[in-house]
């Protein structure tokens, strides 16, 4: 999956997450705005003023508020990946509270508005902008606030003016509710920013995890994914030395023509699973399967300076696992299996081939076709593992190998100097590692 193809998978869950948290929000803000009326409906009663033409009049604007903002809500449904539906509610809602407390305050005295609209609008207002983090906008949060101050600012200054009202504490109380309401949208924002933040590094964590089990399969050992996860890998391409093992099936084509296609992939499966396990553990990386033949790779992705002797070490424990198979094979009267290993160590390219939809790590060069040459020189000199003087050259182990006459192979002009572990080929300068 591209850059692209996971953010567009981030932004529909975001867009999911955020539809939720917006009919929380509607059912909240029209929950808050119905109990406001009836409170001061409450509170009208209690402080003796009837329940006039007046006061019906701010009823019905109230209930048309709450309706328009059902259908408000109807829009947003419609048009909920829209910026400007967000703000629209925001505003809508903001200015609901505004005209309501005017209102109230056109209608009632001057004793009962003071005790009926000042409390319940901030109260409002507050909740509106604790609401904001919500929708995961921080612009949208301080816009909120910009909104509710700017209509605290207007109120205030109705009744400073309007009324000629000259509490002292009404400036600074103003200021202290503006101050609360930019606080609590500046930190209801930056939560929800900071969610919204946290829930795209995670799911893209998610996504690399799942690239990486993709790109590399399931045997991918936890050290080689937190390399790459880390970014301490080049998977794009890079040039780096790297030692090859190749590994083949001897007269596999004739088993699979004697033999029912369920008997050989199941001999495959077990072949396969015992070798992968033999690679692994001495820190090399399964390329690819390609028909009965392996390529793994030691050195690549993750560097190590002893790669060639881990690839030694691999092939013998390859051929020590192959015994073992073919012991529990012959238990069960089935025919032994052959394999043919080749070696070499040298400068590979290593990267991600393939197409963007499914793509494939694999090193290219020289190095690749040498160790494939090899696997096949095990023919002419009946052995099972054969790798290069360039490989023996780097090995730091005491491994005890043995000299074998240079070998011209397809493909290469130079001839190749060559070694074996078998002991069925003579000594030639006999050579101990």
């Amino acid at each position: 999956m591209n850059d692209k193809d996971m953010m567009d998978a981030v932004t529909k869950s975001l867009r999911e997450e955020e539809r939720k948290n917006e009919r929380r929000i509607h059912l909240a803000r029209m929950s808050i705005f119905s109990l406001v009326l009836m409170m001061m409906s409450i509170s009208r009663l209690m402080l003796g003023e009837a329940l006039n033409a007046r006061f019906i009049l701010v009823s019905l604007f109230s209930a048309s508020c709450i309706a328009l903002g059902m259908l408000l809500w109807r829009y947003y449904q419609d048009h909920r990946h829209s910026v400007r539906a967000k703000y629209l509610l925001v505003t809508m809602d903001i200015a609901f509270v505004f005209i309501l407390v005017l209102i109230v305050r056109f209608t009632m005295s001057r004793d009962v508005y003071e005790m009926t609209s000042d409390i319940p609008a901030f109260l409002v207002l507050f909740a509106i902008n604790a609401m904001s983090g919500l929708r995961y906008d921080f612009k949208l949060s301080i816009y909120s606030a910009v909104a509710s101050v700017l209509v605290l600012a207007g109120l205030t200054i109705y009744d400073l003016y309007g009324h000629a009202m000259s509490h002292p504490y009404l400036i600074v109380t103003s200021l202290f509710k503006g101050i609360m309401l930019l606080g609590v949208a500046f930190v209801s924002g930056y939560i929800g920013t900071s969610a919204k933040r946290l829930v795209i590094h995670d799911y893209k964590e998610q996504r690399e995890k799942s690239y990486v089990k993709d790109l590399f399969g399931k045997y991918v050992t936890p050290e080689i994914r937190d390399q790459i996860l880390a970014g301490r890998i080049p998977l794009n391409g890079a040039r780096t030395e790297a030692t090859v093992l190749i590994a083949d099936l001897r007269n596999f084509t004739p088993y699979v023509e004697a033999n029912d296609p369920e008997e050989v992939i199941r001999s495959l499966r077990e072949y396969f699973t015992a070798m992968q396990r033999a690679v692994r553990r001495h820190h090399g990386l399964v390329l690819q399967y390609v028909g009965d033949e392996i390529e793994a790779a030691f050195g690549a992705p993750v560097p190590c300076s002893d790669h060639a002797d881990q690839a030694i070490l691999a092939a013998l424990e390859m051929k020590s696992q192959l015994e073992q198979l073919n012991t529990r094979r012959a238990r069960s009267g089935k025919q032994p299996l052959m394999h043919r290993i080749g070696i070499h160590t040298g400068k590979v390219l290593a990267g991600n081939t393939g197409s963007e939809d499914q793509p494939y790590y694999a090193l290219i060069g020289d190095t690749v076709n040498i160790a494939a040459r090899l696997q096949e020189l095990n023919k002419t000199y009946g052995t099972q593992i054969i790798f290069s003087a360039t490989t023996r050259k780097q090995m730091q182990s005491e491994i005890l190998v043995r000299k074998m006459e240079p070998a011209t192979l397809k493909g290469i002009s130079r001839p190749i100097e060559t070694y074996t572990l078998d002991s069925s080929v003579p000594w030639q300068n006999g050579d101990r590692r």
